[in-house]
């Protein structure tokens, strides 16, 4: 069991970090498209901060529907689960068979998969980059099930071409200083410019961390082709604030929501639509 001292020293430490963080978070409050998004993001502010109440009823509450997909469980056995559908929002965004999908940090396919059963059928075409050996295996298995026109690259995306030092650890695996591996990365940007046909029109990103560098690289092509955008801001705290402003200033014509999806700190969620509904 927690202490309450414990508790409180927490809440003070991430009171702190928002008190100096304020006009950063004002800036978003007023950038955000619906209330939904304002209400998720004060739910999440006060989650940090909760010393009478655990986080996780706070999360709970932010996400607003049932959290029955397993994800792992903390060390003090804490039941980590999220939403079914994360990413490919009908409340937000048009989706139809005929968009060209863009997954970085595609895992085992699973949200490749999880866009086949919300259209009812493959997308037009799709992309997937995955750089861990064995979710690259997984990955294409379930793409030969379930969305035949598709390219699979075993490398991460970033702002670079070359290798990058990775730690593997399942979902977690990530791009690291400390790594155990080494792996080929792509510019996501220089990618992007390069295609003459099949231009993404979703791009999802959860690249536990490289967010904010592979955005910055994509965003010649995030003002020209204004896709939808499905991207992970939990990684490092300053995201949630930081990668909404980000790309507030790519693309002005942007609406931006947040929606946290998970009843814990993790999955939370920025979507960025110029064509929505």
């Amino acid at each position: 069991m927690e202490s309450l001292r414990k508790k409180w020293s927490r809440s003070r430490y991430y009171s702190g970090i928002f008190r100096a963080n304020a006009a950063r978070l004002d800036a978003l409050q007023n950038a955000l498209a619906d209330e939904r998004s304002r209400e998720v993001l004060q739910t999440i502010l006060r989650a940090y901060k909760a010393v009478s109440r655990p986080a996780g009823y706070y999360f709970t509450q932010a996400a607003g529907v049932p959290c029955t997909e397993h994800h792992f469980v903390t060390p003090d056995g804490y039941q980590v689960r999220g939403t079914r559908n994360p990413y490919f929002l009908p409340e937000l965004f048009r989706l139809t068979p005929e968009m060209v999908y863009l997954d970085g940090g595609a895992y085992i396919g699973d949200t490749l998969q999880l866009l086949t059963e919300t259209l009812g059928a493959p997308c037009r075409f799709a992309y997937a980059f995955e750089p861990n050996a064995e979710n690259y295996k997984k990955l294409l298995a379930t793409a030969a099930r379930c969305q035949p026109d598709i390219q699979c690259f075993r490398c991460g995306l970033d702002d670079r071409d070359g290798t990058a030092s990775f730690s593997v650890n399942d979902a977690a695996s990530r791009i690291d200083s400390q790594g155990n591996v080494t792996i080929p990365v792509m510019n996501a940007g220089k990618f992007l410019e390069s295609l003459t046909e099949h231009r993404p029109t979703f791009i999802k990103l959860d690249i536990e961390g490289r967010e904010p560098a592979v955005l910055e690289s994509m965003a010649p092509y995030l003002r020209r082709y204004t896709p939808d955008l499905a991207v992970s801001i939990y990684h490092k705290l300053e995201d949630l604030w930081e990668i909404p402003l980000q790309l507030q200033r790519i693309c002005p014509e942007y609406r931006l929501y947040i929606r946290h999806q998970s009843n814990y700190f993790t999955e939370t969620v920025c979507y960025a639509t110029k064509n929505g509904v």
